[in-house]
């Protein structure tokens, strides 16, 4: 009887880790075992498979020199064509790979930002791992996630269509840097968004004692249904009515915006 799929993925995560084993040291070899179980864990056996132990292996050192350095709140972002000669391992798609602070919509906004550029997307891996830097940014530990111990950070990998142009290349690094800054700045400014529609929505019957009660409760209640889990607030601002010479005009009072409507730089950082 053929043996199941688990119990294929088992013996073959087993191989690359023996192979790791077989050109590390025994510190890096530790903490690249464990970033394997991690990294193919939801992997399909079939994407796997199609790649020699060795070959997978490889992919692991790669990245673990991807993360190897790196500061808080900071991206990382590669672009890149893995070739025999410089990688040492070759694919027939384009390779990109982020590491980022962990937090929702990372995997979400980046298929959608490669999809809107008319990539297919061939592979996604996505570990979650917990480490420890040290005062220098450089990785010194991975922890079993059931430590609670370290910091969490996402690894993404996606296998997109080849693109052989740096320029082409280039481009997808730019549009998926901005992006994953407006992640960024919609996912700290979450709690500040939800309370600028919270006051909204308790303010608004004196905001508007001009129109007509039906009316403001109607719109009472769409900002609740929008505070009951119904939407996803990315970007708040606020705005001051002022009569115009021939008409009122919305201006915007300054400071006041969250998420990506924010005009201030903040901190985020990518290399």
């Amino acid at each position: 009887m053929k043996p199941s799929n688990d119990v294929q993925k088992q013996a073959l995560t087993e191989q690359v880790i023996a192979d790791l084993a077989s050109r590390l040291s025994a510190g890096k070899a530790r903490v690249a075992e464990r970033y394997t179980r991690y990294c193919f864990r939801r992997v399909p056996l079939e994407d796997l498979a199609s790649e020699a132990p060795s070959t997978l292996a490889t992919i692991v050192i790669r990245q673990l020199e991807f993360l190897r350095q790196r500061s808080p709140g900071e991206l990382l972002i590669r672009v890149y064509n893995p070739s025999e000669d410089k990688e040492g391992w070759a694919s027939p798609h384009t390779i990109v790979e982020m590491v980022n602070d962990d937090m929702p919509f990372l995997v979400d906004t980046g298929t959608l930002t490669l999809t809107e550029m008319g990539l297919g997307i061939h592979l996604i891996i996505h570990p979650v791992v917990r480490v420890a830097r040290d005062k220098k940014g450089r990785l010194t530990e991975l922890y079993d996630k059931k430590s609670g111990r370290g910091v969490t950070e996402s690894v993404i990998q996606f296998q997109v269509d080849r693109r052989t142009s740096k320029g082409d290349r280039d481009e997808i690094r730019g549009r998926l840097d901005a992006a994953m800054g407006d992640v960024r700045r919609a996912v700290a400014d979450w709690k500040g968004m939800e309370a600028s529609a919270a006051e909204a929505q308790r303010c608004l019957p004196e905001w508007a004692n001009g129109l007509e009660g039906e009316w403001v409760e109607e719109g009472c209640a769409f900002l609740r249904w929008l505070l009951d889990d119904h939407f996803i607030f990315l970007g708040v601002r606020d705005y001051r009515v002022v009569r115009g010479k021939k008409q009122y005009e919305l201006q915007v009072v300054d400071g006041s915006g969250l998420g990506i409507l924010r005009e201030t730089p903040d901190m985020v950082r990518s290399r």
